[in-house]
């Protein structure tokens, strides 16, 4: 059997690889308001940005800086051997990696359909299986007792060029308050722009931090709607009629789900316009997506602003 995820997790930590690291936490200034928000049955969180710190502050594809590309693509490369199997063309290899990926990536956006008002989301996966496609014409080979098939090493080589090009962590704030509002009884679910890996890695970096079992069920997956499930960002309407059905399904009404996140347009507007209670995380300016003109307008004002995250807890006591 092939690795799974956590196995793949801890195979990679045992390597002697340095990965980036998110800048340190830059905080605003900023009022908190923490009145008790009563009747809130679930709480919705944002993925990366909110749950997850990440240089850049959002998942991303590529990154302008070139550097930060090269040491990507020629991480990527050099761990799964591809140069082997690569055309030779003249210049360094990652130059012409990278130019397959540009490529790809840029033809996936043009050609991947969804209804209007939707924007679809191009998963890692789905770029690095299409240069695996030009790889595997010269006779590349791989591992496969710990990576699977051709569809799951598309994931794992996903997964590495992502921790190669972007600082993933999790704080001990948000282990804590997870975990008190599952002994709570809140339940609680991701509203996210995620990777297959993604919501794997996290629980995986929760217990790394904590150095404890996550609870089960700390993510009720009935109400959680994720990006890669559904191949749509998370700013397509589809993605939130998704979330709407979901709720009503389970007879939660709008007023009793909270939705926390570090962005107003695109995100916490979306979940406003649906009747939801929505509060905006303000604790590091790396992530935060909102100017002091935004928090008044009608459309995108939060019910709640939170300077911590802990303070999730305080709004959920009554």
């Amino acid at each position: 059997m092939p690795y799974s995820w956590p196995e793949y997790f801890d195979w990679l930590h045992e390597k002697p690889l340095k990965w980036p690291q998110p800048p340190p936490i830059q905080p605003v200034s900023a009022q908190a308001s923490i009145q008790p928000l009563p009747g809130i049955k679930v709480v919705l969180w944002d993925f990366y940005g909110t749950l997850v710190r990440i240089s850049d502050g959002r998942l991303k594809r590529l990154v302008d800086d070139e550097l930060r590309m090269q040491i990507a693509i020629e991480k990527t490369l050099e761990e799964f051997s591809m140069w082997q199997s690569m055309t030779r063309k003249p210049g360094a290899p990652w130059k012409y990696l990278l130019s397959q990926y540009r490529d790809l990536l840029e033809q996936l956006r043009m050609t991947t359909s969804c209804a209007t008002g939707d924007s679809p989301m191009i998963s890692l996966a789905d770029i690095w299986s299409r240069i695996l496609d030009r790889l595997l014409q010269k006779e590349f080979l791989w591992d496969k007792a710990i990576h699977g098939d051709r569809e799951r090493l598309a994931q794992h080589i996903g997964f590495f060029y992502h921790l190669s090009l972007q600082g993933v962590e999790v704080i001990s704030e948000i282990c804590e308050t997870l975990i008190t509002l599952k002994s709570q009884g809140v339940i609680q679910g991701i509203l996210g722009e995620t990777e297959e890996f993604s919501l794997p890695h996290f629980l995986w970096m929760v217990q790394d931090k904590t150095g404890n079992e996550v609870p089960a069920g700390l993510f009720d997956s009935s109400l959680s709607v994720m990006a890669h499930n559904l191949g749509l960002r998370k700013s397509s309407q589809t993605f939130y009629k998704t979330a709407e059905k979901k709720l009503s399904e389970q007879k939660i009404l709008p007023h009793q789900v909270l939705s926390v996140s570090t962005r107003l347009e695109g995100d916490l507007e979306f979940a406003r316009r649906r009747g939801w209670k929505t509060a905006l995380l303000a604790n590091d300016r790396l992530s935060l997506s909102a100017t002091s003109g935004q928090l008044k307008e009608e459309r995108l004002k939060p019910d709640r602003l939170l300077t911590s995250f802990r303070q999730v807890i305080d709004l959920l006591s009554h």
